[in-house]
C-alpha cells in the first residue's frame, strides 16, 4: 500500500509505502524500482526534497533517512530524535527539516539541510569520487559527474559486456572542483555498460544500464 508520493526536479517520480519501503520511477509511474539500500525498515510514510534535490523519508519504525544521490543510497538522520516512528516530514523555505513524530511531538533539524550540502561539497573537493550516472536506467541521454581534489589528467570511457572500449568522453587535464560529462546513446543498443574514470593514480568503475 503506498502512504506518500514525492516528484524530484529531475523528473523521477518517489513513493513511500507500508510494506516495501521507497520506490522510483523515471517514466511518470510505468515503471517502479525499489530503492532501498541503507533504510532499516520497510515502513515509509513520508516523503520530502529539499532544494538541492536531497530525498528525504520519514519512516514508521527507523526515524528519517536522507538521500544525496537521487535515492540510491540512504543515510539515516536521526539525532535528537527521541522517538523513531515518523508520520509527516516537511522542509521550510529555509531547507530546515520538520518531523512530526508519533507521541514525541515536532522535532526541527538543528541546521538547515541545504547549508549542510554546500558544507559538504566543500569536503568534497579533497577527495576523489564518481558518481552513478542519472538518470539511470536512461535513454537517450545520461550525465556522469565526479570530483577532482586537484589538477589531473582525465580520461572517461565507456565500455561494453565484452570490455571493448565503444566512446571516450573525456580525455584531458582538467582542475580540481565538481565535472560532468554528458553521453548519448546514439546507435548503441539497449543492455548494461560500464564507464571508468581515471584520474592520476585514482581509477573507478560503474555500471549504467541503456533502455
Amino acid at each position: 500500500m503506498l502512504s506518500c508520493l514525492a516528484f524530484h526536479s529531475s523528473g523521477s517520480l518517489f513513493a513511500g509505502s507500508y510494506d516495501g519501503g521507497v520506490f522510483r520511477s523515471f517514466d511518470n509511474g510505468d515503471l517502479w524500482t525499489p530503492i532501498n539500500t541503507g533504510i532499516t525498515t520497510k515502513w515509509t510514510l513520508s516523503l520530502v526534497i529539499n532544494a538541492a534535490g536531497h530525498v528525504f523519508a520519514g519512516t514508521y519504525d527507523g526515524g528519517v533517512f536522507r538521500s544525496t544521490d537521487n535515492g540510491d543510497h540512504w543515510t539515516p538522520l536521526n539525532e535528537g530524535l527521541t522517538s523513531p516512528h515518523i508520520w509527516s516530514l516537511t522542509i521550510n523555505s529555509s531547507g530546515y527539516l520538520f518531523a512530526g513524530t508519533g507521541g514525541g511531538g515536532v522535532y526541527r533539524n538543528i541546521r538547515s539541510t541545504t547549508a549542510a550540502n554546500k558544507e559538504t561539497n566543500k569536503q568534497n573537493l579533497f577527495s576523489y569520487e564518481l558518481m552513478q550516472n542519472y538518470p539511470n536506467p536512461f535513454s537517450p541521454l545520461t550525465t556522469i559527474r565526479y570530483t577532482l581534489p586537484k589538477t589531473e589528467y582525465v580520461t572517461l570511457t565507456i565500455y561494453n559486456l565484452s570490455g571493448q572500449t565503444i566512446e571516450t568522453l573525456v580525455s584531458e587535464q582538467q582542475g580540481a572542483g565538481d565535472h560532468d560529462s554528458k553521453w548519448t546513446r546514439e546507435r548503441h543498443p539497449s543492455g548494461v555498460y560500464f564507464y571508468k574514470l581515471q584520474a592520476g593514480a585514482f581509477s573507478q568503475t560503474k555500471k549504467l544500464i541503456v533502455q
